[in-house]
C-alpha cells in the first residue's frame, strides 16, 4: 500500500502540467457554451470573429473525425478496431447495427459477467439471500457476544455469521457490471441509452427496499425499452416497485382508505383441500407448501399516509412534460389521485407491483383539461401515462434532453423542434428519434466536435478503451473491507462537484480489483446508482467542471496510466508496437495517435513534448523511453483537453 501511495505522489511540475491542460479544456468548453448562448444577440460580433481567424472552426469534419465523433457520442469512446470497422462498413450502416442490438453478439461481456451471481436474481431471491444491513449487523453483534462467552468458558450456539452474504454485494456487482458493459460491450449504443434512461428515470439504490429492486429495475424496466417506444418505457417505470418505493407512491391512498379484513379460508374449503380446521385432529396430511400459505398470518397492510404527490410531480416535471410543460399544481393533485393504489406487495420480501382497489380514488379527475370519468381503477393511471407520453411538451422535453446528451449542452431551438416532430410522428419511437439526431448536420458539425466534458463514468470507460486495458472483475470481499458501498444518505457525496482531494493523495478504497475504478468514479462526483435526487445527474457537461474535479481526474489518470490501478493492466508493448522501443519523441507521437486518435491541438502537442521532455530529465535523442516515461506521457494525454471532452 505504501508503494501505491508513493507512486501517486506526483511532482509539482507534473501536476502543474496536467492542471494547465485541464484548465485549457474547461476554458475552451466554457467559451463554446458562451458563444452558443449569445449567438443571436451577437451575430455581428461573431461574424467579425470568424473573419478574423476562426475559419478552422467552420471547416467540416474529416471522415476520420466523423468516425471518432460518432464512436464518442453513441458509445464510450473509439478503439482502433472499431474505427477500422466503421471505415469498412460506413457510418450509416454502423448506426443501423447499433440501433438493433439484438443482432449483435456480446460473448466477451457474457463471459466477464458470469461471476456476478446477483445480476439475474429476482427481488424476492435477493431479499431472501441478502438481509438488510441492520439484521446483518445485529447477527454480527450476537457473534461477538458468543465469542466473548466462549472465551469466558460459556457456550452459545449460532450460525456461521461471517459467511452471511452482505447486502452491499448487490450494488457492488451492479456497479462493476455497468462499467464492464461500457468498456467491452459491442452493443455500445444500447449501453449509452440504458445509462441515459436510468438517469432520466433515476432511482436511489440506498433507499429502503430499493437495494433489492435496483437490479431488476435496470434489467426489466429500463434496458428492454431503451430503444423502443417511450410510452412502453414510461409505463414500465411507473409500475416498477423500485420507482414506486423511491417516490413513495406505494403508500399513496385516497383519504380515509382502509384495507379490507384479511381473507381466511372457510372450514369447508380447508377440508376440501385436506387441511383440518384448527382445534380438530386429522390423520390427513396437508399438501406440501399449501398449509403454511393458508395459515400464515397475513402481511400487515402498508401504513398509508393519504395522498402522496411525489411521483405525480416528478412524472410531469422530470419524466415527461418538463418544468415549463404547461401543467399546474391542480394537475399534480389530479395525477396523484389517478395513481392511488399503485403499490408494492410486501417490499420487505421483494414482492412485485400490485394494484390495491381499496386505496384508489374512484372519483372523477381532470388532467391537463382531459376528463377521466369516475369509477375507474388501475386504468386511471394508465390513461395518464398515455396522455403524457403523447403530449407535445413531452416530445420537446425528451428531444431536448437527448440532444443535450448527443449533440450539445445548448442545442439550437430549430433542431429541437425538428427532433420533437420526429418524436411525435413516430409515436415516441426512440430508434427513429436517435436516427434523426445522429444523421442531422448539427451532430457532425465542427461546433459539436469535442464540445462536451466527459462525465466521470464516461472518462473512466473511455480511458480504459483508449489504452486497450484489460479489467479483471473482482470478487466481493466477505466480510467486507473498507468503507461501505451503501452508506446512509447523510454519508453520500453530493452529486456533481466532488470532494476536493490533494494532488497525489492516495484515495481510500476497497483494495479489490475493479472496485478501484468504481471508487474513482464516485470520488469524481458520480457514484453509480447512488444519485439521491430524482433529477439524476445533469446532462449539462459543465456540472463536471470544478476545481475538485481537476484534482480527482489527475489522480485517476496517473494511477491508471502507471499500471497501479488494482485489477487493470495495460500492455504498452502491444499498444505502441514498434514505437515501444523508440525514442521519447516517437513514443509521444504514437500515444497521441492511439489515445487521441491523432488529433491534438498544436498547443497540446507542444505542451506535451516540451514539458514531458523536461520532466523526464531530458531524455537524449534516440534513446528508448523507459516504462516510467511511457506511463507518465499516457497519463498526461489522458488529462489533455482533447481527451477530457467528447
Amino acid at each position: 500500500m505504501k508503494e501505491f501511495r508513493n507512486h501517486l505522489l506526483l511532482s509539482d511540475r507534473v501536476f502543474r502540467i496536467v492542471a494547465i491542460l485541464l484548465a485549457i479544456c474547461i476554458a475552451s468548453q466554457t467559451a463554446f457554451i458562451a458563444e452558443g448562448a449569445g449567438q443571436k444577440k451577437k451575430a455581428a460580433s461573431a461574424a467579425s470573429q470568424r473573419k478574423a481567424g476562426a475559419q478552422t472552426q467552420r471547416e467540416p469534419l474529416t471522415e476520420e473525425q466523423k468516425i471518432v465523433h460518432l464512436l464518442s457520442r453513441i458509445g464510450y469512446g473509439p478503439t482502433r478496431e472499431q474505427i477500422e470497422r466503421v471505415k469498412k462498413m460506413g457510418i450509416a450502416a454502423y448506426l443501423e447495427e447499433q440501433l438493433h442490438p439484438e443482432t449483435i453478439e456480446d460473448k466477451k461481456v457474457v463471459e466477464l459477467l458470469k461471476p456476478f451471481n446477483t445480476l439475474n436474481l429476482s427481488p424476492q431471491e435477493l431479499a431472501q439471500s441478502y438481509p438488510p444491513p441492520q439484521i446483518v449487523n445485529r447477527l454480527r453483534q450476537i457473534q461477538e457476544q458468543r465469542r466473548s462467552s466462549q472465551s469466558e468458558g460459556g457456550l452459545m450456539d449460532g450460525p456461521n455469521l461471517p459467511a452471511l452474504p452482505d447486502p452491499q454485494q448487490v450494488i457492488f456487482e451492479l456497479q462493476q457490471a455497468k462499467l464492464i458493459r461500457a468498456v467491452y460491450s459491442e452493443r455500445q449504443l444500447l449501453e449509452v441509452m440504458t445509462d441515459f434512461w436510468f438517469n432520466h428515470f433515476n432511482v436511489f439504490a440506498a433507499k429502503g427496499a430499493d437495494r433489492w429492486y435496483i437490479s431488476s429495475y435496470e434489467r426489466e424496466a429500463i434496458q428492454p425499452h431503451a430503444l423502443g417506444k417511450f410510452k412502453d418505457l414510461l409505463m414500465a417505470t411507473a409500475k416498477s416497485p423500485a420507482m414506486l418505493i423511491y417516490l413513495d407512491n406505494w403508500l399513496s391512498a385516497q383519504p380515509g382508505g382502509r384495507p379490507p379484513r384479511p381473507w381466511r379460508p372457510s372450514p369447508e374449503l380447508m377440508r376440501e383441500l385436506g387441511i383440518q380446521p384448527q382445534g380438530q385432529q386429522s390423520q390427513m396430511r396437508p399438501p406440501q407448501g399449501l398449509a403454511p400459505l393458508l395459515f400464515a398470518p397475513p402481511p400487515p397492510p402498508p401504513q398509508t399516509a393519504g395522498l402522496n404527490e411525489n411521483y405525480a410531480r416528478e412524472l410531469m416535471e422530470l419524466h415527461t412534460l418538463g418544468v415549463d410543460g404547461g401543467y399546474t399544481q391542480k394537475d399534480v393533485v389530479e395525477v396523484a389521485r389517478c395513481f392511488t393504489g399503485w403499490s408494492v406487495l410486501q417490499p420487505q420480501n421483494g414482492g412485485g407491483f400490485v394494484f390495491r382497489p381499496w386505496a384508489h380514488d374512484r372519483g372523477e379527475k381532470i388532467v391537463l383539461g382531459v376528463k377521466i370519468p369516475a369509477g375507474g381503477g388501475i386504468e386511471d393511471g394508465e390513461r395518464v401515462i398515455d396522455l403524457l407520453a403523447n403530449h407535445p411538451s413531452t416530445a420537446r422535453f425528451i428531444s431536448t434532453k437527448l440532444l443535450q446528451r448527443f449533440v450539445s449542452d445548448s442545442p439550437p431551438q430549430a433542431l429541437i423542434e425538428r427532433i420533437a416532430s420526429v418524436f411525435t410522428k413516430s409515436g415516441g419511437d426512440i430508434r427513429e428519434v436517435l436516427r434523426a439526431i445522429v444523421m442531422s448536420p448539427e451532430f457532425f458539425s465542427r461546433e459539436a466536435y469535442r464540445s462536451k466534458v466527459k462525465s466521470p463514468f464516461e472518462l473512466v470507460a473511455s480511458s480504459i478503451r483508449a489504452l486497450e486495458a484489460e479489467v479483471t472483475p473482482g470478487p466481493f470481499p466477505n466480510p467486507p473491507q473498507g468503507p461501505p458501498l451503501l452508506p446512509s444518505p447523510g454519508q453520500l457525496p453530493s452529486p456533481g462537484p466532488p470532494q476536493q482531494q490533494r494532488p497525489g493523495q492516495a484515495p481510500q478504497q476497497r483494495p479489490q480489483q475493479a472496485q478501484f475504478l468504481i471508487g474513482a468514479i464516485g470520488r469524481m462526483g458520480q457514484p453509480l446508482y447512488l444519485c439521491q435526487p430524482p433529477t439524476g445527474y445533469s446532462e449539462n457537461s459543465q456540472a463536471w467542471v470544478n476545481t475538485g474535479a481537476l484534482l480527482n481526474r489527475l489522480n485517476f489518470a496517473t494511477a491508471l496510466a502507471s499500471n497501479r490501478a488494482p485489477g487493470v493492466r495495460i500492455d504498452y508493448s502491444r499498444l505502441l508496437g514498434d514505437a515501444a522501443t523508440s525514442s521519447l519523441e516517437q513514443v509521444i507521437d504514437r500515444l497521441i495517435s492511439v489515445i487521441l486518435k491523432g488529433d491534438p491541438s498544436p498547443q497540446t502537442g507542444e505542451t506535451l513534448k516540451n514539458q514531458v521532455a523536461d520532466s523526464t530529465n531530458r531524455v537524449e535523442g534516440g534513446k528508448p523511453a523507459s516504462q516510467a516515461d511511457i506511463a507518465r506521457i499516457a497519463g498526461l494525454i489522458l488529462g489533455s483537453p482533447e481527451f477530457q471532452k467528447r
